[in-house]
Parts: C-alpha cells; structure tokens; sequence
C-alpha cells in the first residue's frame, strides 16, 4: 500500500520546511541538510554528534531515503562515510525502532527520525538482531575498547569536525 503521490509530495513538502527550521533554529548544532533530489525522494544531512557523545568530534554524512509508500513506510537511512556502530550493517543501513515499518507510527517526523539516530549513537538498539555483530560484542563485553575502536575509527575516517562544526559553541 502506497501513499498518494500528491500526499506524498505535500508531507515531505512539510517535512523538510519543518527539518530546515529544526535544523536553522532549534538543533543547529547536531544536524544540518546538505541537499535534497528533486523530487525529495533522499536527503543528504551532516550529522553533528553532541560534545558529551562517544561520537563527538565526527562528522557523519547519513542518507534519508523516502520510499513511494511513505509517511507509511519508514525512510530508510544509509551512512555515507565510515561509523563504525552496532546498528550499522556492513552496507552502510541503519536499524532501529524508528526505522521499523512494524514500531514506527506514520506520524513520526523526519527531524524525530534524526533525532532517534543521534541517540542511537551512544546508545545502540541490542534487542533485534546486531547488525555489526563484532561492534555489538565488543560494545556488550568490552565497553572501554568499543569506545577506544569508535574514536579510533572517528580518526582513521577523517571524519573529525571541520572548522565550521568547531563553531557550533557559539
């Protein structure tokens, strides 16, 4: 069951104006929108982990994909650059609750989407199955080498914040 395209086209419409205020006055500093596809199918964002966050310091670019079925389906959300997490599979795709068809109510926003993601981060969804299940192991027995294996990843990926990010204390 898909959404009617005009439906479609209006919630993401919403949608994005609603992520670019979020983004523009409220977080500014823990996501920005890099771009859109014409028809707003994917979106591009810069996520900006907090300064108390494992991930802090990085800067993750993480793809929203909209299917033909959305707000019904849930987007799909695909990291660009390297993170290396329990959710995380080896192609890149993001897993959680917010993202499950099934646990994600068709209310749920974009910018609550990102949000779940951020938290994701420091805080990895373990009840389904592990994506990464090397990450999750070493996140469950050896917490202080998983976070020695993120900052080391967060270094070897270049993913370190640019000068920009660095402002996000102003």
């Amino acid at each position: 069951m898909s959404a009617p395209p005009d439906h479609r086209q209006r919630r993401l419409t919403a949608e994005l104006r609603s992520l670019k205020q979020d983004t523009d006055e409220q977080n500014p500093k823990l996501f920005r929108l890099v771009s859109t596809s014409d028809g707003l199918s994917t979106w591009k964002l810069a996520i900006l982990p907090s300064t108390d966050s494992l991930y802090s310091g990085g800067v993750f670019e993480l793809e929203l994909h909209f299917s033909e079925s959305f707000p019904l389906e849930a987007p799909t959300a695909r990291f660009t650059s390297e993170i290396y997490h329990p959710n995380v599979d080896s192609f890149s795709f993001v897993r959680g609750d917010i993202l499950r068809s099934g646990q994600r109510a068709p209310v749920a926003t974009a910018s609550m989407v990102v949000r779940c993601l951020l938290a994701l981060l420091d805080n990895p969804d373990l009840q389904g199955e592990a994506l990464n299940e090397a990450a999750a192991g070493l996140y469950l027995s050896h917490p202080e080498e998983y976070k020695k294996v993120v900052r080391a990843s967060i270094e070897e990926a270049g993913t370190h914040a640019t000068s920009s990010h660095d402002d996000r204390s102003k």
